[in-house]
């Protein structure tokens, strides 16, 4: 009989990344996402000497990518698309 435990770990959602894990969802190097801790694209969270960035802000960063895509695309006349 097959065994139906899970690990409570792998129930819960991640809510905090680190910066190796933010770089490999966004396809990105680790020193692209520290320039966007920098510029304030990304909020960071220190738990003593460890950076973690909450997944939501990597949604919101995202999110905003998206919405700044449609607004160009919506800036493109019909034709051209």
């Amino acid at each position: 009989m097959p065994d139906n435990t899970t690990d409570a770990k792998d129930q819960l959602p991640q809510l905090l990344l680190r910066v190796e894990e933010v770089a490999e969802v966004l396809g990105v190097s680790r020193g692209t996402v520290y320039k966007l801790i920098q510029d304030r694209h990304l909020i960071r969270v220190k738990i003593g000497s460890s950076t973690r960035i909450p997944m939501k802000s990597v949604e919101r960063y995202v999110e905003g990518l998206h919405q700044e895509a449609r607004k160009a695309l919506a800036k493109v006349p019909a034709g051209v698309r």
